[in-house]
């Protein structure tokens, strides 16, 4: 995760992108492999065997952090839940970075936060966008467009990922016990 220098040019480059007080985007991605004796498990939603990959990754497509090795069918919001990011931050009172550096809007404190898609769970230091309900506000959609077009660099840099890395697209048939090692090396 960035800190000091880096956690500010960080912030700065989200607001370039038209959103406030960020220090990452997360999501998950899922990492093929060879059917392993816990098949069940390991199958996704999509119905091929995996591992998933979740990430942070700041405003210039970088990556922050990495997280690897659960079953493809372990849903992204339990993945979080076991990472060392999510254990610190609910350590921390709910923080995970410097809380002196929240800014206050309509009197409310917003925290210095990352940001995801619908399947997080909502944090004080993890934002996703309002339901997508017929009802929402002029404030509200805004708010889920910047948000969405910020959180687009995690999905890109899956991209630039298994694009370099092309063992990253197809089946991976090496041992289960050493694919995460693969995956950590790649990024």
């Amino acid at each position: 995760m960035p800190q000091g220098q880096r956690l500010q040019k960080t912030i700065d480059g989200f607001v370039a992108r038209g959103y406030k007080m960020c220090a990452g985007a997360i999501d998950g991605c899922h990492i093929p492999i060879i059917k392993p004796h816990e098949d069940q498990a390991y199958c996704n939603h999509k119905g091929w065997h995996s591992i998933v990959l979740q990430a942070f990754v700041d405003h210039n497509v970088c990556f922050t952090d990495v997280y690897v090795g659960w079953p493809g069918r372990t849903h992204d919001a339990r993945v979080l839940a076991n990472s060392p990011i999510y254990q610190m931050a609910e350590a921390q009172d709910g923080y995970l970075f410097p809380r002196e550096k929240s800014m206050v809007v309509n009197g409310e404190e917003v925290p210095i936060h990352l940001i995801g898609d619908a399947t997080y769970p909502l944090k004080k230091w993890l934002m996703k966008g309002f339901p997508n309900h017929q009802n929402l506000t002029l404030n509200q959609s805004h708010y889920n467009f910047c948000l969405s077009s910020a959180r687009m660099v995690v999905e890109n840099a899956f991209g630039r990922l298994k694009g370099l890395w092309r063992c990253l697209l197809k089946r991976n048939d090496v041992d289960i016990n050493i694919v995460s090692d693969i995956v950590v090396a790649c990024y």
